[in-house]
């Protein structure tokens, strides 16, 4: 964020979607299952994760939702780096973001396209585990696997004088991963 000069939002189960700078409380939820501060423990009445999301976007002062953060940098080139377990909270509003937005989005996350909404799996950028030998900076642990590829994509792919469409971006993404195996 700080290289493009531009804000750093994180999508966060316990407060929605908060901006790097802000101020917010302490708290200790997460979206991975089995583990005891896991939000499926904390919901009586077996709410689903999108319910969950849309109480915490409108009932909290912390957070705002993914589409009131989309809809504020609506003409920019919108760069959102998600594991699959925070997919399943934002797919509703996935789902409804605004035709003449979804171009300008880019998802990042290992295998995210068989997770998000049909009308967005082109925006996805298609890394793979060749990332991993593809230079010094961008190897690291699976669970890290969504930030490292978007620093890839920002440092090595991004066009920073113009938009250009997301299969672009695709295509250059798989011609620089071509070269490079998986590592065992």
């Amino acid at each position: 964020a700080e290289y493009l000069k531009s804000p750093l939002y994180i999508v966060s189960a316990g407060l929605g979607v908060v901006n790097s700078e802000s101020k917010i409380p302490l708290y200790n939820l997460t979206v991975s299952n089995g583990v005891t501060n896991s939000i499926n423990s904390k919901i009586i009445n077996k709410t689903n994760p999108n319910e969950w999301w849309h109480l915490i976007t409108t009932e909290n002062p912390f957070g705002k939702s993914l589409s009131d953060v989309i809809v504020d940098y609506s003409g920019n080139l919108i760069l959102i780096a998600l594991s699959k377990p925070y997919i399943s909270l934002i797919k509703d509003e996935l789902a409804n973001i605004p035709v003449q937005i979804q171009k300008n989005l880019r998802f990042f996350g290992k295998n995210l396209n068989l997770f998000l909404p049909d009308h967005l799996i082109e925006n996805w950028m298609p890394y793979d585990d060749r990332l991993d030998s593809s230079g010094i900076g961008y190897s690291g642990t699976q669970t890290d696997f969504a930030q490292r590829a978007l620093r890839h994509f920002v440092m090595e792919i991004l066009d920073k004088k113009h938009l250009i469409d997301a299969k672009t971006h695709s295509n250059l993404v798989l011609n620089y991963l071509t070269p490079f195996t998986k590592l065992k």
